[in-house]
């Protein structure tokens, strides 16, 4: 997701600086509601990796599917938002008019990648909450180029697609995000101890199991939330600046991304194994764990 992001701001600036800048603020919007998303998909991990380390399997499927219905819905009410609300919201941050039309442009296109990118992370906790990480790897790396590729093609009107110059970059990467979530669920039905056991379970337990994950996803969404938002308000006061300022901005923010990633890696690898570890009953186990993660 880093490398789209770099690679959108590199086409882009190509085009235009109103337009590199307005991918990059439309981009980080659209980060906002993605965190809340993440941070469901963080606590949906941590269940799993339970359930995975006290081999209740039968758990997997019942957590994997309550995850994914709340993101799902999740994603359809940012879709409604952004097209009901979101030229009002964004006219109140943006004191540039050609970068308050171009953002929207984006962001009208992008919004409908929610709709498969969010449900995605979904399957990112299950592979991570199973030890089963390796294919993320290889499919956010396929992803990547394949954005690349889209992007050199819709940015520009090469490789036979049509110039949509802004909107080019915002359809590159929902068609290199839907392309990852079939992949996702090819390695995902592949594993049996995912959805042998697959059985809707009676509401009573349907209730336990979304109030046991809300219970540890909702202060992840609020702690991801509160640094997003942060970042997104410093941003909004740099455009107040002048574009010059906003576009170097945006660019430096897409260099600083990748150096977060190792940090964040290693975090969601610390989650699952923390997450094991307590569902073994091996909890004198996770105190080394963090020592050596940090």
């Amino acid at each position: 997701n880093t490398l789209v992001g770099v690679a959108d701001t590199a086409f882009l600036g190509q085009v235009g600086a109103h337009e590199q800048s307005a991918g990059g603020y439309a981009s980080l919007f659209y980060l906002v509601a993605f965190i809340v998303a993440y941070g469901l998909s963080i606590g949906l991990q941590i269940r799993i990796a339970q359930a995975f380390g006290a081999k209740n399997y039968s758990e997997i499927p019942q957590y994997f599917l309550i995850g994914l219905l709340g993101v799902f819905v999740y994603s359809l009410i940012f879709c409604a938002l952004i097209f009901g609300l979101g030229k009002i919201v964004l006219g109140m941050m943006l004191s540039d008019p050609e970068l308050l039309q171009q953002t929207m442009a984006y962001l009208q296109v992008r919004v409908w990648g929610s709709l498969w990118h969010f449900p995605m992370l979904t399957f990112y906790a299950l592979l991570v909450g199973t030890e089963n990480s390796k294919p993320i790897g290889i499919i956010y790396m396929a992803a990547a180029v394949l954005n690349v590729i889209f992007d050199y093609g819709f940015i520009f009107g090469n490789l036979g697609f049509p110039a949509l110059g802004l909107q080019g970059a915002a359809l590159a990467t929902i068609l290199a995000e839907l392309l990852a979530l079939f992949m996702f669920i090819w390695v995902a039905f592949r594993q049996k101890t995912t959805f042998f056991h697959l059985k809707i379970p009676p509401f009573a337990r349907l209730r336990e199991l979304s109030l046991a994950l809300a219970h540890t996803s909702i202060p992840l969404i609020l702690q991801n939330l509160v640094s997003m938002v942060s970042w997104f308000a410093f941003f909004t006061m740099v455009e107040k600046t002048g574009l010059l300022y906003f576009q170097w901005s945006v660019i430096l923010r897409s260099i600083y991304g990748p150096f977060m990633m190792v940090g964040l890696g290693i975090g969601a690898a610390t989650n699952s194994l923390t997450g094991q570890f307590w569902g073994e009953g091996n909890r004198g186990e996770i105190w080394p764990l963090l020592k050596s993660a940090a």
